[in-house]
């Protein structure tokens, strides 16, 4: 098992949106947490 952290900006319109994800992996498959 293996902890992750992603982080994401996307650009819409005039806003940006940063999304910061944290997941666990367990062999292939990773599942979101928070």
């Amino acid at each position: 098992m293996h902890l992750m952290l992603d982080g994401t900006n996307w650009k819409v319109g005039t806003q940006n949106i940063n999304c910061l994800v944290l997941a666990v992996r367990v062999g292939k498959i990773a599942f979101p947490l928070f």
